[in-house]
């Protein structure tokens, strides 16, 4: 710093423009030399690729799953702020915990997968929480797209191993924003996510 404060004053003495000049050719070249911004890099998801639910039915905790269809994963495991996170869920394949809850699910007061056999998660922004980042999207199910936010953080990394890395998502949402209101009575509204996903780089 004290060599690049001594060249400005050396230069300003030498006339107003050429001074002007030459100070913007040094700040510009020292901008030059500094280290790039970190970029994403296209990630594949390796282990069963399944979105992990829980939910109350008679007040019992029962768990679920819908199966990720494909992913679109752009991220730097350093540096998410930049993260891109495209996926596509196969509702029709989805099972809710045993077989009656299941086809409740997809029937028309819920899921109606015969009409709306897939949803989809778009991300919009992700910014730094407290463990990892906080991703909000839209999220479209049974045709309606609402906000959702997904808390993810890095639950194993295994690049220096030469291993997939481990993302842990959470999050929750009303079923009812997306009009599954079937079953009020017996079926708690809340949806809350919790599952796994292993990646690498493609």
């Amino acid at each position: 710093m004290y060599i690049f404060s001594a060249a400005i004053r050396r230069i300003r003495s030498t006339g107003w423009w050429f001074g002007k000049v030459a100070v913007f050719m040094i700040v510009a070249s020292v901008a030059f030399i500094q280290p790039a911004a970190a970029e994403n890099a296209a990630y594949r998801i390796t282990n069963s690729g399944r979105a992990h639910f829980q939910y109350h039915l008679a007040g019992i905790l029962t768990r679920g799953f819908i199966p990720i269809e494909s992913a679109g994963l752009l991220l730097d495991l350093d540096d998410p702020e930049n993260a891109v996170i495209h996926v596509n869920f196969d509702v029709s394949k989805a099972r809710a915990g045993n077989l009656f809850a299941t086809a409740a699910l997809k029937e028309p007061r819920v899921l109606s997968t015969s009409i709306y056999p897939s949803a989809h998660f778009v991300s919009s922004s992700v910014l730094p929480n407290q463990d990892g980042v906080l991703v909000r999207g839209q999220f479209t199910l049974r045709g309606q797209t609402r906000t959702l936010d997904l808390d993810i953080t890095l639950a194993h990394d295994g690049r220096d191993m030469d291993e997939p890395s481990v993302l842990r998502v959470r999050g929750q949402f009303d079923r009812r924003d997306f009009g599954a209101d079937g079953y009020p009575d017996l079926v708690d509204p809340i949806i809350r996510l919790d599952f796994d996903l292993e990646i690498e780089k493609q």
